[in-house]
């Protein structure tokens, strides 16, 4: 009896947010019954021809337009229970799932406290962006989970081998969504062990880190080389993404890129083609491309209707006025709760921000949350604002959110931070 009050006192977390957020998902799957379209629907093609043994194709030809990460994943759910959009989805729902568990883990390891580490997790299961992302066919899933787990791995890194590990996971999110190459900067000021038998030297550490993420990534670029003729990293369409948001019309949100790539041909011309013109508007007005940055920011952070317009596309292969049919009350309804959500959380992770920087316990979750929402800033500033690249930030601003609560318990000393020696000693929990 004594062993398994000892279990569950160690599990408790990620039992009741596995419970609660799968409850919550199978409510979801069953009621709101999202069709892949735009590039939700390319993706969720491409992974059938993957599972099919028809190679990383359109029907023209070989394709690098997009990243392959998400579709080659898919491709081996598809491979074992084949290709449906049901097994698709579920795939996403766990991958939000686990993204709750993973950011509970990480909050736990960093202050030590099963509640606040929950707290965390609860905020990442339940955000309405997670629930919903569990039915599009989206990549964000997937990108979250795998930098997270990166992210777990490097406070458990007792020495070079996790960090290797890590790098591993942040090359494979790289493939992802090619920002994840700057994740092991972002990870360099993460906290570790301290006795110096068990501490790598930081600097080697994410050298390695960032060699073992290209290292998974150069197979990707060989193979594009061969079909494209041309080396490019990751995937094709960068030249799109800097011309929507370096243009004379640009406004920092998404638009329609000017060209259509058919063919591998086509791909790598028109890759160069709106590269240039990009570049070429940034040098005749380089103003409006800065003036474009808070707009850029605002329309990632805090555009919270992105989730109700994709997940209400129910129509096969056709985008939608969404919330015009019979589930118009729940799509309002999912409207306004993200659009509460979003500003919330936003709201908790700035006052978390302040408070947390005053002790101990808010700072070690600091300097992992925030780098990582700042390279999601970044990117955004670089290229354009999208709500949906804000997802893989909803468990980074909760624990940020948390930093703040941690604080204010050391305070009461109600809250002692963890010996960093003892990382990777305790298991997850």
């Amino acid at each position: 009896m004594a062993a398994r009050s000892n279990w569950w006192a160690r599990n408790w977390p990620w039992l009741v947010l596995a419970l609660v957020g799968g409850t919550v998902r199978l409510w979801w799957l069953a009621t709101v019954d999202t069709q892949p379209v735009t590039d939700f629907g390319w993706y969720f093609d491409r992974a059938v021809g993957l599972a099919q043994g028809m190679g990383y194709t359109t029907p023209l030809g070989h394709t690098a337009y997009w990243p392959p990460g998400f579709p080659l994943f898919l491709s081996l759910v598809f491979r074992v229970f084949g290709p449906s959009l049901l097994a698709a989805k579920a795939a996403n729902a766990l991958l939000t799932l686990l993204c709750g568990v993973l950011c509970s883990a990480v909050g736990f390891r960093l202050t030590g406290s099963r509640w606040l580490g929950f707290a965390a997790g609860l905020v990442t299961v339940l955000s309405p962006g997670m629930v919903a992302y569990s039915g599009v066919i989206a990549s964000e899933p997937l990108y979250t989970c795998l930098i997270l787990g990166s992210v777990y791995l490097v406070l458990w890194a007792q020495g070079y081998p996790r960090w290797g590990y890590a790098g591993f996971l942040a090359g494979l999110a790289t493939l992802v969504r090619p920002q994840a190459i700057l994740v092991p900067l972002a990870l360099a000021a993460a906290p570790g062990p301290q006795a110096e038998h068990r501490k790598p030297k930081r600097w080697a550490a994410v050298v390695l880190c960032l060699m073992v993420a290209l290292t998974t990534v150069t197979p990707w670029v060989v193979r594009t080389w061969r079909s494209h003729g041309v080396v490019a990293f990751v995937s094709l369409n960068g030249g799109d993404n800097l011309w929507i948001g370096h243009n004379a019309s640009a406004t920092g949100r998404y638009q329609t890129p000017p060209g259509k790539p058919d063919t591998p041909a086509g791909e790598v011309a028109n890759e160069r083609e709106s590269r240039q013109a990009a570049l070429q508007a940034i040098r005749e007005d380089p103003g409006h491309s800065f003036r474009l940055v808070p707009a850029k920011i605002a329309a990632t952070f805090a555009s919270p209707s992105d989730v109700p317009y994709w997940a209400f596309q129910t129509t096969p292969g056709k985008v939608v006025v969404p919330g015009m049919d019979r589930q118009r009350d729940l799509f309002l309804a999912v409207r306004s709760a993200s659009t509460v959500f979003n500003v919330g959380l936003l709201i908790g992770a700035g006052l978390g921000l302040l408070a947390g920087v005053l002790t101990p316990s808010g700072r070690r979750l600091i300097v992992v949350a925030l780098p990582q929402i700042v390279l999601t800033a970044f990117v955004a500033a670089l290229f354009f604002g999208n709500g949906r690249f804000a997802l893989p930030t909803i468990p980074f601003q909760a624990l940020l959110a948390v930093a703040g609560l941690a604080s204010v318990a050391e305070w009461a000393g109600k809250l002692t931070p963890p010996d960093p020696d003892r990382y990777g000693y305790n298991g997850l929990g």
